[in-house]
């Protein structure tokens, strides 16, 4: 590839020449990997790509947010958006400045109380503690709307438990030795939607079905433990995680995904496709993980829904199950599909 070189004073020949710096985050160290170029002519090693630019205090902050189970800005974000509300009505509620909560949701590193006081307000009955405690705050019409909607938003976090307990129900050999959670799996299923977006290729239901089945299943057969602790059951396009349509329904619902309807021809099945309405570039992964679902989405992310079902259908984990059974992850062992380089 070609860049700048500031030394030479034009466009060049580099090469990768990484490195990695040290962050100061609060007294804690973290190193961050940089990407870095190397002229060819010159050998000056400090080339950036402006096209592809690294903010490595973000990085730093991500990293101190997951070492100390803070919240991510992202997450932040959707708290607040989960409850229709302005950052404005949300800072009033907290007793925090518009311009702090503002700073948070675009990546500063929160306080560690205002942090404690995010996360009491995800749970819905908190929430709505805190309202009926400050409902002098905001006009009496957006007070009673503010807590319909956290009763509404209470009703579907009863659907969410209820897919979780189904999941969790199972015993471990059906669910890959992982403990399984709909936050996760939500996040989980964005971040793949995006890398998928990012190749230029469209996801509909029974492509992203696939995808999961596989990126679970080669996890658990690498590292001995699926990614996201769905169990999957066998329905004639091919594996299926249990409960998927009830998933995606909750994420349409809350925001997460928008889902188009898309008829080919008169008399053809109805085609859906999914988009992701919340970037998600990272999640809480081991680069092993990482690594795996990069490998499902190099491997079949560009393949059309019709081939990824004619090719689970030959893996003897499809092909052992009853139709309408769970599937067992031990069957992971005769996965077809190989990890990539």
């Amino acid at each position: 590839m070609k860049l700048i070189c500031p030394v030479c004073e034009k466009e060049v020949e580099v090469e990768p020449a990484n490195t990695v710096r040290k962050v100061n985050v609060r007294g804690e160290i973290f190193e961050v990997p940089v990407k870095l170029y190397r002229c060819l002519e010159c050998g000056y090693d400090q080339i950036e790509d402006h096209e592809d630019p690294q903010d490595e205090i973000d990085i730093a902050f991500r990293e101190y947010r997951k070492k100390h189970n803070m919240l991510q800005p992202e997450e932040i974000k959707s708290i607040r958006k989960k409850y229709g509300l302005t950052q404005q009505e949300l800072a009033k509620i907290l007793g925090i400045s518009p311009a702090t909560l503002s700073r948070y949701e675009n990546g500063g590193l929160q306080e560690i109380a205002h942090d404690r006081l995010l996360q009491f307000i995800a749970e819905p009955k908190n929430m709505y503690t805190l309202v009926e405690k400050n409902k002098n705050l905001l006009s009496e019409d957006r007070i009673k709307e503010l807590k319909n909607k956290i009763l509404e938003v209470m009703e579907n976090t009863d659907r969410y438990e209820s897919l979780e307990r189904k999941h969790n129900a199972s015993s471990e050999k059906y669910r890959g030795n992982k403990a399984f959670s709909f936050d996760f799996f939500e996040k989980v299923v964005l971040y793949v939607i995006n890398k998928v977006e990012a190749l230029g290729n469209v996801v509909t239901k029974t492509k992203l079905n696939k995808l999961m089945f596989y990126i679970d299943f080669l996890s658990y057969k690498e590292l001995g433990h699926s990614i996201t602790g769905a169990v999957y059951v066998k329905l004639p396009y091919g594996p299926v995680p249990d409960g998927f349509q009830t998933a995606l329904e909750l994420m349409e619902e809350n925001g997460s995904i928008n889902i188009a309807e898309i008829y080919p021809q008169e008399g053809d099945a109805v085609t859906y496709i999914i988009h992701s309405s919340k970037p998600v570039y990272d999640i809480n992964l081991n680069e092993a993980e990482k690594k795996i679902i990069d490998s499902v989405v190099a491997n079949l992310g560009t393949k059309k829904a019709s081939e990824l079902s004619k090719i689970s259908h030959e893996e003897l984990a499809y092909i052992q199950t009853q139709e309408k059974r769970k599937i067992d992850y031990g069957l992971a062992e005769f996965l077809k599909m190989r990890l990539s380089d």
